[in-house]
């Protein structure tokens, strides 16, 4: 019996070394391709010499770095976009502005009504006749009634010419221009030989209408045409002695002028 047990412990110690080698090899197995995988991946040192870059290369890099790391953020929009309405909403705003705007007229025409009653009537203006800038004639002449009995006194003389605008000595004037052109005439003689042309003559009125004096103040160019008009002023004499609206005046001095005009004469065929 001593025999037997001795045999069966010596085979379970057999049994524990087997199972030992088993897994020492097994470990070993594992570990040297692993010992030359890191052989094989163990890089070669290489000598390299450090130098600073420059602050500008350094801020270029920094900014493509930062750029580069952070992604672009989309930028919402400040407005929402508004959403497509549905139909039935669409007609219910609508509805709802159509009668906002309703009721805003009838309170407008409920105020303006309110306005209409509170208004005063305003009074009705009567047609004014228009205003003519210039006087009538009935006024004319009461004002040169005026001006005739508020002439000047102490006058000693006054001049004239046939064409005067002042309504005082217009009348006498123009019968005193009608009296000269009544003796004046062509000379024949000057009218035979073309002879034209224009005068200035200056005579001298007293109060009773006697000529005074006549000079010639710009001759025509012919002899016989300022003799033919100044003989016109002598041969008219005496003229008309003066009126009341003339007032204190003693004489008067007119200048007029005589202008001789050729027509051309055309003979008549028979």
């Amino acid at each position: 019996m001593s025999i037997k047990i001795l045999s069966i412990r010596h085979k379970n110690r057999l049994i524990q070394f087997f199972l030992l080698s088993f897994l020492l090899h097994i470990g070993v197995l594992f570990i040297i391709p692993q010992i030359k995988l890191h052989k094989k991946t163990m890089p070669h040192l290489i000598p390299v010499d450090v130098i600073e870059a420059p602050q500008s290369v350094k801020r270029k890099e920094k900014e493509s770095e930062a750029g580069k790391q952070k992604p672009e953020e989309k930028k919402e929009p400040l407005i929402a976009e508004p959403k497509p309405l549905v139909k039935q909403e669409k007609q219910e705003l609508l509805t709802q502005g159509k009668r906002t705007i309703e009721k805003k007229l009838e309170r407008g025409s409920r105020e303006t009504e309110g306005k209409k009653e509170t208004l005063p009537t305003t009074p009705v203006l009567k047609e004014e006749k228009s205003v003519s800038l210039f006087p009538a004639k009935e006024r004319l002449s009461e004002l040169s009634k005026e001006y005739e009995k508020q002439a000047p006194v102490a006058e000693a003389g006054k001049n004239l010419s046939f064409d005067t605008s002042e309504p005082r000595y217009t009348s006498y004037l123009e019968g005193l221009k009608a009296k000269v052109y009544h003796e004046w005439e062509y000379p024949y003689a000057a009218a035979r030989e073309g002879q034209s042309g224009r005068l200035f003559v200056r005579f001298t009125i007293l109060k009773d209408g006697i000529l005074e004096e006549v000079t010639l103040i710009k001759s025509s160019g012919y002899p016989i045409l300022d003799d033919a008009a100044l003989s016109a002023v002598r041969l008219a004499a005496p003229f008309y002695s003066f009126p009341k609206g003339f007032g204190s005046l003693e004489k008067i001095t007119i200048n007029a002028s005589f202008e001789y005009i050729l027509e051309p004469y055309v003979r008549s065929s028979q």
